[in-house]
């Protein structure tokens, strides 16, 4: 396993082949690759030029600051449920990027949680760009311009607390449509 807990690289940082890597803190100048079954845990520091997640890596990011991208490609999964993320998030090829927070919105319309995917079928290149806002479980901003392509998606799961909500409100109904049809 390998710990970033300060200072600076001043290069790109990559996992390869099954790399355990956490990085709590310090600096990435140009960026972080994730690659072949590589897992990453991302708490704090600063990624300058994007995180990239490859070929079946899985990353989680809880904190921190990643500015400019968020890329997930081939299998890979990147699940988020805080830091601050500027600019862009590109996947494709099956990849899954899952989002725990509240008040989701694309391009101003409230989604609630839902699986946002590709809407033209082909490479995120050719897809429109889509802003997804709201607030990330640990009370972060989200606020990021996307494209998904071929068979990738964004998965957004409610906090724990609008999930209880939501359970409880659905065995409610589910009560009363019982209680009237007795």
């Amino acid at each position: 396993m390998n710990l970033l807990d300060g200072g600076r690289i001043g290069r790109t940082l990559k996992g390869f082949e099954n790399s355990i890597i956490n990085v709590l803190g310090g600096s990435i100048s140009w960026g972080f690759i994730a690659n072949d079954s590589s897992q990453v845990s991302v708490s704090g520091g600063l990624i300058n030029l994007g995180l990239s997640a490859h070929d079946n890596s899985q990353v989680n990011v809880s904190g921190g600051v990643i500015r400019n991208l968020l890329n997930a490609y081939g299998n890979s999964q990147i699940s988020v449920s805080g830091g601050l993320f500027n600019e862009k998030m590109y996947l494709s090829h099956d990849a899954v990027v899952t989002i725990d927070g509240s008040d989701f919105a694309v391009n101003g319309t409230d989604v609630g949680y839902i699986e946002l995917t590709s809407i033209l079928g082909d490479s995120y290149r050719y897809e429109p760009y889509r802003r997804l806002t709201g607030t990330l479980l640990n009370g972060n901003p989200l606020n990021n311009v996307f494209q998904i392509g071929n068979r990738a998606k964004i998965v957004l799961i409610p906090e724990p607390a609008t999930l209880l909500l939501l359970c409880l409100g659905g065995m409610t109904l589910l009560r009363r449509k019982r209680g009237y049809g007795a």
